[in-house]
C-alpha cells in the first residue's frame, strides 16, 4: 500500500486537475475496473492493494483512482500512527507508472472490468472525482475499516445499489474466517510480522468477521467480485465481464531462518542455563533481569497506549498486557534505588505465579496467543522463580 512521496505529489496534481471536469460524464465506449495488487515483501506490502482504473477511449481518459497515498512527511508520522490517527490521501495516476511500480516490486496486478451500464459508470466516476477534489481528497485511515480496499468496495457498491449480489448471500452474515485468521493467510510468510499483529491486536480480533468485513483484503474482495453477479432486467449477469493479469506476480516468499518461536526458545534455553548457575552460586544477576525485564516494559507501554489511547481496531482488550506490562520495570527501579530492593522477593513470587498462570490459561483464552509467547513469557518465569528461590533461601 505504500506509495514513493513523488508519486503523492504528482498524483494530488494530477487528480485536482482531473476533479476539474466533475461536470462532464464517461461515453457509452468508457469502461470501469478494480485493479488487484497482490502482497509485496514489506509491512506495509503484505496485504496487497487495490485500486479503480477509468478508461474512455472517446476523451483519451486513462486514469487509475487511488486510495493508498501517505507522506512519511506528515507531521509526527510515527507518533500519529501508532495512535491510529494517519491520514490518507486519494488521487489519480498514470497507468504506465502505477502498474511499473508493482511490477518491478514482483507483484502480479489483475484488471476486473465491471459490467457497469452507462448510468452506473457516470455515477461512480463522478463519486470519485467528488472524492478527488482537494476539499475531499485526505480521509482518516484504518487499516480494517477505512482502507485501499474498502473505498472502492463501497463506491461501486453505492453505484450499482440492490443490483449487486454477492456469491456468499448475506453480506452481513458472518463468515468462516476470524479477522486474526484471515491476516495470518497474509503473514504465513512473514513470522516478525504475525508476531507483531499477534502482539499488539487484542481479544476483537478473533471475533467472525462478516462477508463485508472481509473485502478489507484486496484478494478476498477481488475474489467476492469474481462471482459476484449483477440483477438486469435480462437476469442475473457476472459483474465482472472480463479479467486481464496487466503484469505477472514475479516475487518468491521468503521464509526466514529466524522466527520469534526459534529465537524465544533459544533465549529460553540460555536463560535457563544461567539462572541454574545464578542459583547454585546464589547470585541473583540483577543487571540481567534490569534488562530483560525493561524490554517486557517498554513493549508493555507500547500494549497500554494502544490499549487506552490509539484508534486502532481491536487494541482495546489485549491479554498479552498480562505478562507484558509496564509493572516490569520494577527490576531496574530497585536496582537504581536501594531500599526498594527488599520487595523484590515479593515482586518476583508474584511474576513467576502470574506467568505460570497465563501459561496454563492460554488454551482457554478468547484470545489467539501467539505460539512464541510462550518460551517469551518463559523466560521471564524462571527469572522470577530463581530471584524468588534465592530470596526465600537467603531469608531462611
Amino acid at each position: 500500500m505504500k506509495k514513493f512521496l513523488y508519486s503523492v505529489l504528482v498524483c494530488v496534481g494530477l487528480a485536482t486537475s482531473v476533479s476539474a471536469q466533475i461536470s462532464t460524464f464517461l461515453s457509452d465506449s468508457a469502461r470501469i475496473s478494480l485493479l488487484t495488487c497482490s502482497p509485496g515483501g514489506s509491512v506495509e506490502e503484505l496485504f496487497g492493494h487495490t485500486a479503480i482504473r477509468i478508461e474512455d477511449p472517446a476523451t483519451n481518459l486513462d486514469l487509475i483512482v487511488n486510495y493508498g497515498l501517505f507522506s512519511f512527511d506528515q507531521p509526527n508520522f510515527v507518533g500519529r500512527f501508532v495512535a491510529g490517527e494517519t491520514d490518507y490521501m486519494v488521487g489519480a495516476n498514470y497507468p504506465s507508472r502505477f502498474i511499473r511500480q508493482y511490477a518491478y516490486r514482483g507483484s502480479s496486478v489483475t484488471q476486473q472490468t465491471l459490467a457497469l451500464t452507462a448510468t452506473q459508470r457516470n455515477q461512480l466516476y463522478n463519486a470519485l472525482l467528488i472524492n478527488m477534489m482537494p476539499e475531499n481528497a485526505t480521509y482518516r485511515y484504518n487499516f480494517i475499516f477505512n482502507n485501499c480496499a474498502t473505498k472502492p468496495r463501497d463506491l461501486i457498491a453505492q453505484s450499482l445499489g440492490n443490483s449487486l449480489q454477492y456469491p456468499f448471500g448475506d453480506l452481513y452474515a458472518e463468515s468462516d474466517l476470524t479477522f486474526r485468521e484471515a491476516i495470518k493467510r497474509y503473514t504465513r510468510t512473514a513470522a516478525w510480522s504475525q508476531f507483531g499483529f499477534d502482539l499488539c491486536l487484542g481479544v476483537g480480533t478473533d471475533r467472525l468477521a462478516t462477508n463485508n468485513e472481509l473485502m478489507f483484503l484486496p484478494e478476498l474482495l477481488q475474489e467476492a467480485y469474481s462471482d459476484a453477479k449483477i440483477t438486469t432486467d435480462e437476469g442475473n449477469l457476472p459483474l465482472v465481464s472480463s479479467t486481464t493479469v496487466l503484469t505477472p506476480k514475479t516475487r518468491t516468499d521468503s521464509n526466514y531462518l529466524i522466527t520469534p518461536n526459534r529465537l524465544f526458545w533459544i533465549l529460553f534455553v540460555i536463560i535457563l542455563s544461567i539462572s541454574m548457575l545464578g542459583y547454585r552460586k546464589l547470585r541473583p544477576l540483577k543487571g540481567l533481569d534490569a534488562f530483560l525485564f525493561t524490554v517486557g516494559g517498554l513493549v508493555g507501554c507500547l500494549i497500554t497506549y494502544l490499549m487506552f489511547f490509539s484508534e486502532h481496531p481491536f487494541t482495546d482488550s489485549n491479554f498479552n498486557l498480562w505478562v507484558l506490562n509496564p509493572l516490569m520495570f520494577w527490576p531496574l527501579i530497585s536496582l537504581c534505588i536501594k531500599p526498594l530492593r527488599r520487595f523484590d522477593g515479593y515482586f518476583y513470587s508474584f511474576w513467576a505465579i502470574s506467568s505460570i498462570a497465563f501459561i496454563i490459561a492460554i488454551p482457554i483464552m478468547s484470545q489467539a496467543i501467539n505460539l512464541a509467547m510462550i518460551p517469551l513469557v518463559g523466560c521471564f518465569c524462571i527469572r522470577s522463580a530463581c530471584r524468588a528461590a534465592i530470596w526465600l533461601k537467603t531469608k531462611a
